[in-house]
């Protein structure tokens, strides 16, 4: 609420220390408060930006964002179609819109079919019901184009989380899925932690602000004790203590994948700081911890 200037955002779409989600949702703040601003999202490009900060051969229609407005199941239908023979979009971001299921079905079709302009990056936030989450899980059954998943803020719950896992224990193509803000509990976590003991494709997982409790962070430990592939675990914000801290811990002494790790504003005091302590002076893989602690 402080801020009052116009406000220019730039941000890697890979970006794992600030997540692009964050970044749109900051964009959409902004709106409400009628600050005008404007988003640049560098494909292939992590938080530093480095490959090539001033991105010359970007000179295509890239990124189409529908955030904040009365988008209905029509008006998916005719973003569907006008993308057909659209060869450039790699992005597409629905936030905050009135569509339904039959709107999500319309989109689930187009990714069955590997189109939405073959969109490598797919971003619905405060959109989804049940119904149109697991449309677009039967759509990644056959989808090969989508790398980046992300649906934070929607109604996906325990049985939504499992229509995902069902996909990743196949999906060969998705590297990065944003589950936060979601009602998942920990039979939702059951199911995605199976899944991550089959899925070598994964590389980042955000489930943030949901409803992880002592089984759930047990369950996601000992997935980590046999993922293969997994870079990055954001679990901030839960009800994980320091009993799950231990589960974690113990699991970093035998992951080899996992380099960031993010578990801020959780139920952790010293004694769940120790086990991370003790974990790696044994893991040398994980690079950054980050865990906020109460004294």
């Amino acid at each position: 609420h402080k801020v009052r200037t116009p406000t220019h955002m730039v941000t890697g779409e890979n970006d794992c220390r600030v997540p692009t989600a964050q970044s749109y949702l900051l964009k959409r703040a902004l709106h409400i408060l009628g600050i005008p601003s404007k988003l640049i999202v560098f494909p292939g490009e992590g938080h530093l930006i480095k490959n090539n900060p001033w991105h010359e051969k970007i000179k295509t229609f890239t990124v189409l964002t529908a955030f904040n407005c009365p988008l209905s199941d029509l008006g998916v239908l005719h973003i569907v179609n006008a993308l057909q023979q659209n060869k450039t979009l790699n992005t597409l971001v629905l936030g905050y819109n009135q569509f339904g299921p039959q709107g999500a079905h319309y989109l689930a079709n187009d990714l069955k079919r590997n189109t939405v302009s073959s969109s490598h990056n797919l971003y619905i936030f405060r959109s989804l019901s049940l119904q149109g989450v697991q449309h677009l899980a039967n759509a990644l059954e056959t989808n090969n184009t989508l790398i980046t998943l992300a649906l934070n803020d929607n109604e996906i719950g325990d049985l939504g989380a499992q229509y995902l896992a069902n996909i990743l224990e196949q999906n060969t193509t998705l590297s990065s899925l944003d589950l936060s803000s979601n009602e998942i509990g920990d039979d939702g976590i059951a199911h995605l932690a199976n899944a991550l003991k089959q899925n070598k494709t994964l590389t980042t997982l955000f489930l943030g602000c949901i409803m992880i409790g002592s089984q759930g962070v047990h369950d996601l430990a000992d997935a980590l004790k046999q993922n293969e592939g997994l870079n990055a675990l954001n679990i901030y914000r839960n009800h994980i203590n320091n009993q799950g801290a231990q589960y974690i811990a113990n699991a970093l002494q035998q992951n080899q994948t996992l380099i960031s790790l993010d578990m801020r504003y959780n139920d952790i005091d010293v004694q769940g700081a120790e086990y991370f302590v003790n974990a790696l002076q044994v893991n040398k893989v994980t690079a950054s911890l980050v865990v906020s602690f109460h004294l």
